[in-house]
């Protein structure tokens, strides 16, 4: 999160909180004197531009830079610990819920997309995760692409979506070759002992 500052505007002196370190907006930093002369002394041809050349040769000399080992062991060590509780959480999700968005439509969003990107849905997966210790239940990888796959399918057991003993952890992979994956879900209803009413879901 960028640092907010508080102090007066350089140009016009009025005192504003901001991201900004010198000026309250654009308009005061483009026309700082010392702003308007440097970019008249760049369009009088006296401050060179950067050539091509320049610019390709800075770019190389980024590309591929690697942060040391103890770099990233300091920035390890100092973000263990950190993260948010589910208390914290649930408030953060709320402050930024329907109306309090700035991307709000009126409430267009499916009640698919709604329920997958909820916070009770995240801390679900988590979960699952957490008490697989990360593992594929199938070919036992780790460090791969996991997915928190649902052994009962999300859509015709609704009552089980964010129950823990109904999820498992696969690796993309193995999760593909699961039979209730995709469109192959609509297979596993119709070879499968249940049947689906309205709301409920029933054993033959």
């Amino acid at each position: 999160m960028p640092k907010i500052y508080k102090r007066n505007c350089d140009n016009c002196g009025n005192y504003y909180c901001g991201t900004g370190r010198n000026f309250c907006s654009r308009f005061c930093a483009t026309n700082y004197p010392e702003n308007k002369e440097r970019a008249r002394k760049r369009v009088d041809g006296i401050c060179p531009k950067i050539t091509d050349e320049q610019r390709r040769m800075g770019n190389l000399k980024r590309t591929g830079a690697k942060r040391t080992i103890e770099t990233r062991n300091k920035i390890s060590i100092a973000h263990l610990g950190k993260k948010a509780s589910v208390e914290t959480r649930k408030k953060q999700s709320l402050a930024h819920r329907g109306e309090k968005t700035w991307s709000w439509r009126g409430g267009i969003s499916p009640i698919n997309k709604i329920i997958r990107h909820s916070l009770e849905y995240r801390v679900w997966r988590e979960s699952v995760f957490k008490r697989d210790n990360w593992t594929c239940r199938f070919c036992f990888s780790r460090g791969v692409r996991l997915h928190a796959d649902h052994i009962k399918p999300f859509s015709f057991f609704p009552e089980l979506r964010f129950d823990i003993e109904n999820g498992r952890t696969l690796c993309e992979e193995c999760h593909k070759k699961t039979e209730t994956y995709g469109a192959r879900v609509y297979l596993w209803r119709k070879d499968s002992r249940y049947q689906l009413t309205n709301t409920r879901t029933e054993l033959i």
